[in-house]
Protein backbone atom coordinates (compact mmCIF):
# COMPACT_ATOMS: atom_id res chain seq x y z
CA UNK A 1 0.00 0.00 0.00
CA UNK A 2 2.71 2.42 0.93
CA UNK A 3 4.56 1.71 -2.23
CA UNK A 4 1.75 2.65 -4.05
CA UNK A 5 1.46 5.53 -2.36
CA UNK A 6 4.81 6.53 -3.44
CA UNK A 7 4.71 5.21 -7.14
CA UNK A 8 1.39 8.08 -7.42
CA UNK A 9 3.30 10.64 -5.16
CA UNK A 10 0.81 11.02 -2.77
CA UNK A 11 2.59 11.26 0.09
CA UNK A 12 1.72 13.96 1.55
CA UNK A 13 -2.11 12.70 1.27
CA UNK A 14 -0.90 9.65 3.33
CA UNK A 15 0.67 12.08 6.05
CA UNK A 16 -2.60 14.40 5.89
CA UNK A 17 -5.09 11.24 6.55
CA UNK A 18 -2.52 9.00 8.47
CA UNK A 19 -5.40 8.57 11.07
CA UNK A 20 -7.79 7.89 9.15
CA UNK A 21 -5.43 5.10 7.07
CA UNK A 22 -4.14 3.31 10.45
CA UNK A 23 -7.39 2.42 11.38
CA UNK A 24 -8.13 0.44 8.96
CA UNK A 25 -5.09 -1.24 9.44
CA UNK A 26 -4.76 -4.57 11.44
CA UNK A 27 -1.21 -4.38 12.22
CA UNK A 28 -0.39 -0.32 11.95
CA UNK A 29 3.38 -0.61 13.57
CA UNK A 30 4.18 -1.89 10.45
CA UNK A 31 2.40 0.44 7.93
CA UNK A 32 3.72 3.27 10.40
CA UNK A 33 7.12 1.72 9.82
CA UNK A 34 6.84 1.24 6.41
CA UNK A 35 5.64 5.10 5.84
CA UNK A 36 8.69 6.20 8.03
CA UNK A 37 11.34 4.42 5.93
CA UNK A 38 9.74 6.11 2.72
CA UNK A 39 11.21 9.65 4.01
CA UNK A 40 12.88 11.74 1.59
CA UNK A 41 12.51 15.47 1.82
CA UNK A 42 13.13 17.28 5.12
CA UNK A 43 9.26 17.55 5.98
CA UNK A 44 8.99 13.80 5.32
CA UNK A 45 11.40 13.27 7.53
CA UNK A 46 10.33 15.17 10.49
CA UNK A 47 6.83 13.55 10.25
CA UNK A 48 8.06 10.18 10.03
CA UNK A 49 10.49 10.98 12.86
CA UNK A 50 7.57 11.02 15.39
CA UNK A 51 5.93 7.93 13.52
CA UNK A 52 9.07 5.91 14.95
CA UNK A 53 9.67 7.70 18.35
CA UNK A 54 6.21 6.24 18.51
CA UNK A 55 6.85 2.83 17.51
CA UNK A 56 9.83 2.81 19.84
CA UNK A 57 7.34 3.46 22.83
CA UNK A 58 5.36 0.02 21.50
CA UNK A 59 8.34 -1.71 20.28
CA UNK A 60 11.34 -0.80 21.94
CA UNK A 61 13.49 -3.96 22.01
CA UNK A 62 12.94 -3.46 18.04
CA UNK A 63 16.32 -2.52 16.75
CA UNK A 64 15.20 -2.40 13.18
CA UNK A 65 13.23 1.16 14.24
CA UNK A 66 15.88 2.70 16.52
CA UNK A 67 17.90 2.09 13.21
CA UNK A 68 15.63 3.79 11.33
CA UNK A 69 15.04 6.52 13.62
CA UNK A 70 18.84 7.27 14.09
CA UNK A 71 19.06 7.47 10.45
CA UNK A 72 16.32 10.17 10.19
CA UNK A 73 17.64 12.27 13.11
CA UNK A 74 21.04 12.14 11.77
CA UNK A 75 20.10 13.15 7.79
CA UNK A 76 17.72 16.30 9.42
CA UNK A 77 21.06 17.39 11.75
CA UNK A 78 19.57 15.92 15.32
CA UNK A 79 23.19 14.74 15.45
CA UNK A 80 22.66 13.89 20.02
CA UNK A 81 19.60 12.49 18.99
CA UNK A 82 20.69 9.87 16.97
CA UNK A 83 23.65 8.96 19.05
CA UNK A 84 20.98 8.41 21.76
CA UNK A 85 19.06 6.19 19.67
CA UNK A 86 22.03 4.36 18.53
CA UNK A 87 22.67 3.89 22.42
CA UNK A 88 19.45 2.18 22.69
CA UNK A 89 20.64 -0.14 19.35
CA UNK A 90 24.17 -1.03 20.86
CA UNK A 91 22.13 -1.92 24.88
CA UNK A 92 19.89 -4.08 22.57
CA UNK A 93 22.20 -5.73 19.89
CA UNK A 94 26.02 -5.47 21.83
CA UNK A 95 28.85 -5.47 19.43
CA UNK A 96 26.90 -4.87 15.79
CA UNK A 97 28.74 -3.79 13.23
CA UNK A 98 25.81 -1.97 11.39
CA UNK A 99 25.22 -0.05 14.51
CA UNK A 100 28.89 0.88 15.35
CA UNK A 101 29.05 2.15 12.00
CA UNK A 102 26.01 4.31 11.67
CA UNK A 103 27.23 5.40 15.01
CA UNK A 104 31.03 6.51 13.34
CA UNK A 105 28.93 7.92 10.33
CA UNK A 106 26.92 10.27 12.99
CA UNK A 107 30.30 11.75 14.83
CA UNK A 108 31.87 11.90 11.25
CA UNK A 109 28.80 14.17 10.62
CA UNK A 110 29.48 16.27 13.93
CA UNK A 111 33.11 16.66 12.74
CA UNK A 112 34.34 14.67 15.55
CA UNK A 113 37.06 12.56 13.33
CA UNK A 114 38.85 10.83 16.30
CA UNK A 115 35.56 9.34 17.50
CA UNK A 116 34.69 8.43 14.22
CA UNK A 117 37.46 6.36 13.83
CA UNK A 118 37.35 4.26 17.00
CA UNK A 119 33.40 3.53 15.62
CA UNK A 120 34.55 2.40 12.29
CA UNK A 121 37.50 0.89 13.49
CA UNK A 122 35.32 -1.29 15.95
CA UNK A 123 32.65 -1.68 13.17
CA UNK A 124 35.49 -3.25 11.21
CA UNK A 125 37.04 -5.55 14.24
CA UNK A 126 33.76 -7.54 14.11
CA UNK A 127 32.96 -7.46 9.98
CA UNK A 128 36.10 -6.72 8.43
CA UNK A 129 34.45 -6.74 4.97
CA UNK A 130 32.26 -3.81 5.87
CA UNK A 131 33.02 -1.65 2.94
CA UNK A 132 30.68 1.22 4.46
CA UNK A 133 32.51 1.56 7.60
CA UNK A 134 36.13 0.83 5.44
CA UNK A 135 35.27 3.90 3.40
CA UNK A 136 34.35 6.55 6.16
CA UNK A 137 37.03 5.38 7.90
CA UNK A 138 39.34 6.19 5.12
CA UNK A 139 37.74 10.03 5.03
CA UNK A 140 38.09 9.85 9.44
CA UNK A 141 41.59 9.05 8.63
CA UNK A 142 41.89 12.39 6.19
CA UNK A 143 40.54 14.33 8.81
CA UNK A 144 42.06 13.46 11.35
CA UNK A 145 45.77 13.68 9.30
CA UNK A 146 46.82 10.26 10.48
CA UNK A 147 48.47 9.82 6.91
CA UNK A 148 50.17 6.20 7.98
CA UNK A 149 46.71 4.90 8.37
CA UNK A 150 45.13 6.62 5.40
CA UNK A 151 47.69 5.44 2.95
CA UNK A 152 47.35 1.60 4.36
CA UNK A 153 43.68 1.29 3.68
CA UNK A 154 43.32 3.23 0.50
CA UNK A 155 44.78 0.09 -1.96
CA UNK A 156 41.96 -1.98 0.16
CA UNK A 157 39.01 0.73 -0.65
CA UNK A 158 40.17 0.81 -3.92
CA UNK A 159 40.68 -2.54 -4.79
CA UNK A 160 36.85 -2.70 -3.30
CA UNK A 161 35.72 -0.19 -5.98
CA UNK A 162 37.99 0.23 -8.21
CA UNK A 163 35.20 1.92 -10.52
CA UNK A 164 34.74 4.68 -8.41
CA UNK A 165 35.19 8.03 -9.61
CA UNK A 166 36.04 9.31 -6.59
CA UNK A 167 37.92 6.77 -4.96
CA UNK A 168 39.97 6.29 -8.53
CA UNK A 169 40.96 10.08 -8.25
CA UNK A 170 41.90 9.88 -4.58
CA UNK A 171 44.07 6.51 -4.99
CA UNK A 172 46.01 8.11 -7.87
CA UNK A 173 46.70 11.30 -6.09
CA UNK A 174 48.32 9.44 -3.56
CA UNK A 175 49.80 6.89 -5.36
CA UNK A 176 50.59 8.39 -8.41
CA UNK A 177 53.29 5.66 -9.71
CA UNK A 178 50.55 3.41 -10.29
CA UNK A 179 48.32 5.52 -12.49
CA UNK A 180 49.29 3.51 -15.65
CA UNK A 181 47.91 0.47 -13.69
CA UNK A 182 44.87 2.13 -13.11
CA UNK A 183 43.82 3.85 -15.63
CA UNK A 184 43.45 1.22 -18.64
CA UNK A 185 41.74 -0.82 -15.96
CA UNK A 186 39.16 2.30 -14.84
CA UNK A 187 38.38 3.11 -18.80
CA UNK A 188 37.81 -0.77 -19.28
CA UNK A 189 35.02 -1.07 -17.19
CA UNK A 190 33.56 1.96 -17.27
CA UNK A 191 31.99 5.11 -19.45
CA UNK A 192 33.13 8.37 -17.44
CA UNK A 193 31.99 11.74 -18.65
CA UNK A 194 33.86 14.78 -19.76
CA UNK A 195 33.54 16.28 -16.56
CA UNK A 196 34.93 13.17 -14.91
CA UNK A 197 37.63 12.89 -17.48
CA UNK A 198 38.58 16.38 -16.63
CA UNK A 199 39.16 15.92 -12.78
CA UNK A 200 41.07 13.28 -13.02
CA UNK A 201 43.41 14.45 -15.98
CA UNK A 202 43.82 17.11 -13.33
CA UNK A 203 44.58 15.28 -10.70
CA UNK A 204 47.25 13.86 -12.75
CA UNK A 205 48.88 17.27 -13.67
CA UNK A 206 48.97 17.98 -10.08
CA UNK A 207 50.74 14.80 -9.28
CA UNK A 208 53.10 16.01 -11.98
CA UNK A 209 52.16 13.63 -15.12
Amino acid sequence: YVSLVKYLNQEQWLIDNLDFVRKQCEYENTLLFEIARLADTNPQCNAAIKLLEELTMSEPFNINYWGVLAELQANTGRYSDALSSIDYMKAITPNDAETLAMEGYVKLRMEKPFEAAVSFEAALTIDPKMYVAKRNLLQAYKSTGNTTKYMALLPEVYEATPMDTAVVVEYISAYPDRIEQVMPRYYADNDPDEMQICQIAGEMCNSGY
